[in-house]
């Protein structure tokens, strides 16, 4: 029996990659000494590594693959909205995943893109 592993990649243009990379090198230090339960809900990078080409080089980025996202799930259903049960799921591991991103990891999703933030006490 053969395993199967699969993987993504994403082939950064250059000059477009440092902020996003930064998140994952945040995320890297903070997954290996967090125990948070949101922690299993934020994808993360498994590579990242440098392609070299003639005319500059491209950062490449190795993920697991994304389940759907909300939007193919609601096209799927008929009724174009979600059901309680999936809602029940879905939301909680939502809020586990920001809570992660927020308390450990210092970094704020602000919908299409994640700010870093530092936060200091007085």
């Amino acid at each position: 029996m053969s395993c199967v592993t699969r993987s993504t990649l994403k082939v950064f243009k250059r000059g477009s990659h440092e902020e996003e990379l930064s998140i994952y090198n945040i995320l890297q230090k903070t997954n290996s000494r967090s125990f948070h339960q949101g922690r299993e809900h934020v994808r993360t990078a498994l590579d990242i590594f440098i392609l070299p080409r003639a005319g500059g080089d491209h950062t490449c980025l190795v993920q697991k693959p994304m389940w759907d996202s909300f939007r193919d799930l609601l096209t799927r259903n008929p009724t174009h909205r979600f059901t309680t049960e999936m809602l029940k799921s879905a939301v909680p591991r939502i809020f586990l995943a920001l809570d992660y991103l927020h308390t450990e990891c210092k970094i704020v999703h602000t919908g299409t893109f994640l700010l870093l933030y530092t936060h200091t006490c007085y």
